[in-house]
């Protein structure tokens, strides 16, 4: 059964990247970035009836890697990025953070672009926050052994703290995503760290909605 569908999706895949090679773009640039999209699509689709959990969630990080190193390289080559993810992703040595063997998005990079990054981890005290599904959830109660507690001992509500000192070199508690307790230090994992002391949700503007009204 598993075979038949991903016979079936790898077929439907082809058919489309062939219908849209008889099409014309503005841009060369934006069909490239089209293709590859599909190509992803396709490649990941594939990998949810192959790959476990845990490495299927590893073979994502790779594949935003790769994507990285494609518009560095093809589309954008003299221009500067900026990479917005959760921390399990930008971390730089993943595969030291947790129990079972996982290569971040970072740690898939090239060295060159690993040696040109600045990888930035953001960490909040108190508040709210969205998870995948869009629902709310509050920030766990921190200990005084974690590394959020540590950093609100700044006299600021936000601050940009760079993972150079003592602290950064010991092993600190935190929450990731303001809920999943995990373990690490700091210098091996960011060159910074972003804190803020409260955090509300982000609420998506609907776009189709604001349509609708005119």
């Amino acid at each position: 059964m598993r075979q038949n569908i991903r016979e079936e999706m790898e077929s439907k895949g082809m058919e489309l990247m062939e219908e849209l090679q008889q099409q014309r773009f503005p841009d060369s640039k934006i069909y490239k970035i089209v293709l590859r999209t599909m190509e992803n699509r396709v490649n990941y689709l594939k990998a949810t009836l192959e790959k476990s959990f845990s490495k299927l969630f590893e073979y994502r990080d790779a594949l935003m890697a790769k994507n990285l190193e494609f518009l560095a390289k093809e589309i954008y080559p003299n221009e500067k990025f900026i990479i917005w993810a959760h921390n399990m992703h930008i971390s730089k040595n993943t595969s030291a953070k947790r129990l079972s063997a996982y290569k971040s998005f970072v740690e898939n990079l090239s060295q060159t672009m690993k040696e040109k990054s600045f990888v930035l981890g953001l960490y909040a005290k108190e508040g709210k926050m969205l998870d995948y599904t869009g629902k709310e959830y509050p920030i766990k109660k921190l200990g005084k052994k974690h590394l959020e507690s540590l950093l609100d001992h700044s006299p600021y509500q936000n601050s940009f703290i760079q993972c150079n000192g003592n602290w950064a070199q010991k092993k600190w508690r935190a929450y990731e995503g303001g809920a999943m307790p995990t373990s690490f230090v700091p210098a091996q994992q960011y060159d910074g760290i972003l804190f803020f002391k409260y955090v509300s949700p982000a609420y998506f503007f609907d776009v189709s909605e604001k349509n609708r009204e005119k």
